[in-house]
């Protein structure tokens, strides 16, 4: 059984989602909402500014921060309640929060999403095309799927790796470190953007 404030929860998703249509750049990531309680949900980041906390998974406007749509993590409840479960937990939240935003707004087309590392793979790109909506962010390169050439790229700094496969691509490259990405919109061509940040501001 969900909370008891689940109900008002729902409520203001649909909320959210009624004041402001989508655009077609959203950006979907989780957030911390600091409690350090007694509750069997609650979840500990070392890495994020609020250690300890209750765990939303977020839909926003890539500009301006604007929350679409949320999932409240209540651990197996959740887990159990989203979409697809032959699919990987990361993906069903994307799908989740996609198929949210797909319900309310059916005419929707061209849309965007970007994630980061801890929900991209190939195999949420190619379920995100079918409803053509396209994904872009970077990848843990040893995730299961992945060709073996973008695991453990031999490159130097300054040089690109890449792979299609049909609308996917995964794409390395080098500057300081390694970073590897995975696109169904982009293609790979590199663009050289000027460094401001070490020009002389004092001209």
């Amino acid at each position: 059984m969900f909370p008891k404030t689940q109900n008002y929860l729902s409520y203001l998703n649909n909320k959210f989602l009624s004041i402001f249509k989508p655009s077609t750049n959203i950006a979907i990531d989780e957030s911390t909402v600091g409690y350090k309680g007694k509750i069997s949900f609650k979840t500990y980041n070392p890495q994020k500014p609020r250690k300890w906390g209750l765990r939303v998974y977020v839909a926003v406007e890539s500009k301006l921060g604007y929350i679409y749509s949320f999932i409240p993590y209540y651990g197996k409840l959740t887990t159990d309640s989203l979409i697809r479960s032959d699919l990987s937990f990361t993906s069903r939240i994307v799908l989740s929060l996609f198929e949210n935003i797909r319900i309310k707004y059916p005419d929707l087309k061209g849309m965007h999403i970007y994630t980061d590392r801890f929900y991209t793979n190939a195999p949420l790109a190619q379920e995100l095309s079918l409803f053509k909506c396209h994904l872009t962010g970077t990848i843990n390169p040893g995730r299961k799927g992945n060709c073996k050439e973008i695991k453990k790229p031999k490159i130097s700094k300054g040089e690109t790796l890449a792979y299609r496969k049909n609308n996917i691509l995964l794409l390395s490259w080098k500057d300081k470190r390694i970073v590897t990405m995975c696109s169904s919109w982009h293609d790979s061509s590199v663009e050289t953007i000027k460094d401001i940040l070490n020009k002389d501001l004092s001209k």
